[in-house]
């Protein structure tokens, strides 16, 4: 079979076994003065099924992202305190402060 250069116009003779290999793959061949050749691939369906996962991982990621930080926020949220705003490293430390400090002063402000 023969193939002309899409640059210079000259014949290539190419057999087609060959021509069918490089139309598969999209490798590159070169014609007789040297210019680079190749035939287009069509995407067939295992590319497009990768592309589909990739952005179906794209968009996870993406979602994942919010989540962590939605979940950040309401970490720092429950280690802040709701009558001062004072932060405490965890939420344990968080409600002994409410005892100490707030529920004490209740105390001492009900007592006459």
């Amino acid at each position: 079979m023969s193939v002309r250069c899409a640059s210079c116009g000259v014949p290539i003779g190419i057999d087609r076994e060959t021509e069918a290999t490089l139309r598969q793959t999209g490798a590159t061949f070169y014609c007789h003065a040297g210019h680079p050749q190749s035939f287009k691939t069509k995407p067939d369906a295992r590319d497009r099924e990768i592309e589909s996962l990739k952005r179906t991982v794209r968009w996870q990621g993406e979602a994942l992202d919010e989540v962590y930080a939605e979940r950040e926020e309401l970490r720092v949220e429950r280690r802040t305190c709701p009558v001062c705003g004072e932060r405490r490293r965890t939420r344990r430390t968080m409600l002994r402060h409410l005892e100490d400090e707030h529920l004490k002063e209740e105390i001492e402000e009900e007592q006459p």
